[in-house]
């Protein structure tokens, strides 16, 4: 039998067979790792302007963040098949971390308020 080819978004989203991954589901998932590559992106946007105030430890977040989402990105998403749930649970994880992170190294409370004006 004739097998048909598979199209580039089935090997990075997921099988197209599966009965889960409707069209909806895959437009879904090609927009989260859409935003989690233009958020890796930001975040060294964001290392780079703590190394300009010369916070080098809250830079190390950021950097982090980027090193941590793009292995993360690359390896579950580009190079194995079906780890999609891995890599949303990394990325809620880092989203939920690294803001603490950042306000720890900043100094607490009172100091790190600044960052969010």
């Amino acid at each position: 039998a004739i097998q048909a080819s598979k199209t580039p978004h089935t090997s990075i989203l997921g099988d197209e067979d599966d009965v889960t991954n409707s069209q909806k589901e895959l437009i879904h998932r090609a927009t989260f790792i859409m935003l989690s590559a233009l958020t890796i992106l930001a975040g060294a946007v964001w290392g780079v302007m703590y190394l300009f105030l010369r916070e080098y430890v809250a830079a190390l977040m950021p950097f982090a963040y980027c090193a941590i989402m793009g292995t993360v990105l690359f390896t579950c998403v580009f190079r194995a098949r079906g780890r999609y749930e891995v890599f949303v649970t990394c990325q809620l994880c880092c989203i939920l971390i690294l803001p603490f992170a950042v306000h720890v190294a900043l100094g607490g409370v009172r100091e790190s308020g600044g960052v969010m004006l």
